[in-house]
C-alpha cells in the first residue's frame, strides 16, 4: 500500500475548491500533483491552494487530459461541469486512475450503463461522491435497519429539496429549478437504496425544489 496517494483534481468551481481545500488537502498522504480547469483564475486559485497547504506547486491544466497522462498520478476527482462527468469519469478509467465523480455522474439509465461497463473493460474503480449516505441521519437510519427495529424493509421514499437558481447558469443543461434538482438526484436515491437489497426494496422519489 502506498503512504503517498498522487491526486489530480479536475474542476475548480465553488464546489471543486471547496473540497480541494477543506476535504482533499486536509488529508495526510494526500498530495495534489495537478489541478485543472478550463478558466485560468480558477486554475490560479487551485494552485494557491496547493501551496498554502504546504505541498509543492502542482501542474496548473486546462486540458483535464494532461492530467489523465501524468504517470505519476494514482487518482483524479472530477468536480467538473455537470454534463461532462460522464466522458471524464470514462476517460480516467481509461487512463488507469482511480475515479472519484461528483454527482450526478450520469444523465440516463444507458450513462450509468456506460459507466458500468468501463469499470468492467479497465477494472479501475469508480466512487461517485454522493455525500448524502455518510450524513449523520442517514446512517443512523442505516444502522437501525442493521440493527433490525424496522423489521423487514420493503419500501422506501425519498424526497429532495434544493432550490439551486442561484448556483446554475441560466441556459445551462441544468438551468432550470426542475431539472437541477433532476441532476442531484442521487442525494434522495442513494441513502434508501443503502437500508435493503435492491431485489427487495421498492424506491421512489420525488424531485422538487423549495
Amino acid at each position: 500500500m502506498k503512504e503517498v496517494l498522487n491526486v489530480g483534481v479536475i474542476g475548480l468551481g465553488n464546489r471543486g475548491s471547496n473540497l480541494l481545500e477543506n476535504c482533499i488537502l486536509p488529508q495526510p498522504g494526500v498530495r495534489v500533483l495537478a489541478v485543472c480547469d478550463n478558466y485560468e483564475d480558477r486554475r490560479e486559485k487551485g494552485v494557491q491552494l496547493v501551496t498554502a497547504a504546504g505541498q509543492p506547486v502542482p501542474r496548473a491544466a486546462a486540458d483535464y487530459r494532461e492530467v489523465l497522462a501524468m504517470p505519476e498520478i494514482d487518482a483524479v476527482v472530477i468536480m467538473a461541469s455537470w454534463e461532462s462527468h460522464l466522458n471524464l469519469a470514462c476517460d480516467a478509467m481509461r487512463a488507469g486512475k482511480y475515479t472519484a465523480v461528483e454527482v450526478a455522474g450520469a444523465y440516463s439509465v444507458e450513462d450509468c450503463w456506460k459507466l458500468v461497463r468501463t469499470h468492467e473493460e479497465t477494472g479501475v474503480p469508480c466512487m461517485m461522491l454522493e455525500n448524502c449516505c455518510f450524513g449523520r441521519d442517514e446512517l443512523m437510519v442505516l444502522n437501525m435497519v442493521r440493527r433490525g427495529l424496522f423489521g423487514e424493509v420493503v419500501h422506501c421514499q425519498g424526497g429532495y429539496r434544493h432550490d439551486l437558481r442561484e448556483e446554475v447558469p441560466p441556459g445551462a443543461r441544468c438551468g432550470t429549478t426542475a431539472s437541477a434538482t433532476t441532476c442531484t438526484g442521487t442525494a434522495k436515491t442513494t441513502p434508501p437504496m443503502s437500508w435493503a437489497p435492491l431485489q427487495t426494496c421498492w424506491t421512489s422519489t420525488a424531485a422538487t425544489a423549495c
